[in-house]
């Protein structure tokens, strides 16, 4: 099963309830992955403290002329991403464009455009104790994360129905939001009481819902704003878990601690979340 634990925007604590999620599981059950695809700001190492046993580059496909272009123009004609422009006998490629389809390639009459390959990130792969750990990180001046993203949940491997998979996605909604969402059996959204939170969770909800993935809640520093049952509600989203602002949680978060293992408390409340994910798993959550 894979949860996704996403939020509408930034700074909701979704790192701290998917870390926290990831070393109470992996304790109490086997088959327990960790996978980081916010692969432009990936922090989950930095609390979980894996050991890496495979790092490997992430390569994309681009073309690359090798022969004289005729200039027929094709190959732009046939690219949807304007990734691909020939000028006087030979073909400038656009790499933040290319999206690898291999259309222009295809096109090409006189076959001179090859496959070529290029380097944007880094994909790791290793153990937090008993969990396993998968991250990604996007090159810096790389303007195209879902490459990497999709390496990161290829690299999560063979599971089985018992297996639980935390996929920590990017905050927002955009294309690699919706690539780390996207296959999930569940989409884990943490909010905070505020109108740019919930505003930001109601996008959210709506892209869980156009992806076909049902869409639950923990609402985080849930004392701090006015009350998020009504605009929960009107959205129709379960809510799983509130937690409240703790200077605990705060302090041992900005050290880089688990806060379900060292806060007083607070692994009765992700206890209580992830057996909300359990329930809303075999339930079907809408």
């Amino acid at each position: 099963m894979r949860i996704a634990v996403a939020s509408g925007k930034g700074g909701t604590g979704k790192t701290l309830v998917s870390t926290s999620l990831g070393w109470w599981w992996s304790r109490q059950r086997d088959g327990v992955v960790y996978a980081d695809a916010d692969v432009e700001e990936p922090n989950g190492h930095l609390f979980l403290t894996p050991g890496f046993d495979d790092v490997r580059r992430v390569r994309v496909e681009i073309p690359r002329l090798e022969g004289p272009c005729d200039g027929c123009n094709r190959c732009a004609d046939a690219c949807a991403f304007h990734a691909i422009l020939p000028t006087a006998g030979r073909v400038m490629v656009f790499p933040a464009l290319c999206h690898g389809c291999r259309a222009c390639i295809d096109a090409c009459p006189t076959r001179v455009l090859k496959r070529a390959t290029r380097e944007v990130g880094d994909l790791r792969a290793g153990h937090a104790g008993p969990l396993r750990f998968v991250d990604g990180r996007l090159d810096v001046g790389e303007v195209r994360a879902v490459p990497v993203i999709g390496a990161v949940l290829a690299g999560i491997g063979p599971t089985d129905a018992a297996s639980r998979v935390i996929v920590d996605a990017p905050p927002g909604t955009s294309c690699p939001a919706v690539a780390a969402v996207r296959g999930a059996d569940l989409a884990l959204l943490v909010t905070e009481p505020t109108p740019f939170g919930l505003h930001d969770l109601d996008l959210a909800v709506r892209m869980c819902r156009a992806l076909g993935v049902p869409p639950v809640a923990v609402v985080n520093r849930a004392d701090l704003g006015p009350d998020a049952d009504d605009a929960l509600a009107a959205m129709q989203v379960p809510v799983l878990g509130r937690i409240p602002f703790d200077r605990r949680i705060a302090k041992v978060t900005a050290t880089g601690g688990i806060a379900a293992e060292q806060v007083p408390g607070f692994a009765d409340r992700i206890a209580g979340i992830a057996a909300g994910v359990e329930a809303a798993l075999q339930g079907g959550a809408r």
